[in-house]
């Protein structure tokens, strides 16, 4: 699996996940390659505006303090 293809399936994964809460969710395409800030996955709810930019990692988790 190519390192693009485990970022995408992660936010596919992520997606799934905020759609399953009841966000309307977006994945940006070429997120990645424009010089403007440009997040990977938007989701929107009532309350909420949240705005992802993704990272696969090789580890089996990772903590963000």
């Amino acid at each position: 699996m190519t390192r693009y293809e485990k970022g995408a399936n992660a936010e596919r994964k992520l997606i799934k996940e905020l759609y399953s809460r009841g966000m309307s969710v977006v994945r940006v395409a070429g997120s990645g390659k424009n010089v403007l800030p440009a997040p990977d996955i938007v989701a929107l709810s009532k309350s909420k505006k949240l705005a992802f930019e993704c990272k696969a990692w090789d580890a089996s988790y990772l903590n963000i303090s």
